[in-house]
């Protein structure tokens, strides 16, 4: 008897101990829900809010959500989950706490100049822009969650490079043409020039 009232007890706390998580509606679609999050949450929250989702009549007709921590464009889900009869069939959050931990915490020889680190992403990144053999190069890493790999590399000559107001920083690539620039602003935000207009970046082709 003992044995029931301890359990009762452990199943009222852990529902009272969880966490409201708050979200808005980023976008909609026939068949798809965009919701934006604050924060990044853990798989089983994940999971909760899609089985509160699809309990409701509204959402029948809906088969997935996809989960957002910014309003990018060119940004990532960094959830996304299928249903299927109002049953939730797959649940893709290929987030991994150690690979992130340790992804931040690597060590570097680059004679760095500037760091920067964009951890809240659906895909976690350093960027650098550093100096070696009198010229400065562009570095971006990315966590990659999919693999064995830590991270992917992308590393590239800079050729012209400005530091703008409020510490933001222009640079432009060898490799690009002279209508695209890339400026990394206060809130570690790495945009494109591109056409007379700024977007989202979009993302390199890692190696």
């Amino acid at each position: 008897m003992l044995r029931v009232y301890v359990l009762l007890l452990l199943i009222i706390f852990t529902s009272c101990s969880k966490k409201e998580v708050n979200y808005s509606i980023l976008g909609e679609h026939k068949t798809t829900t965009y919701l934006l999050l604050s924060d990044r949450i853990s798989k089983e929250e994940v999971v909760d809010i899609a089985n509160k989702f699809i309990s409701k009549k509204d959402n029948k007709e809906k088969i997935s959500i996809c989960f957002f921590l910014t309003k990018k464009k060119h940004e990532t889900p960094f959830a996304i989950v299928y249903f299927s009869n109002s049953k939730i069939h797959e649940v893709k959050y290929p987030f991994n706490q150690k690979k992130f931990n340790a992804f931040l915490n690597l060590k570097f020889n680059e004679n760095i100049l500037n760091h920067w680190e964009l951890k809240h992403s659906s895909t976690p990144r350093q960027v650098f822009i550093f100096e070696k053999d009198k010229q400065l190069f562009y570095k971006s890493l990315q966590v990659d969650f999919y693999s064995d790999k830590l991270y992917s590399e992308y590393s590239e000559l800079i050729v012209n490079i400005d530091t703008l107001e409020n510490n933001e920083v222009k640079f432009q690539l060898k490799n690009n043409d002279t209508l695209r620039y890339y400026i990394i602003d206060k809130n570690k935000d790495l945009k494109t020039f591109h056409k007379n207009s700024f977007t989202d970046i979009i993302h390199h082709k890692m190696k």
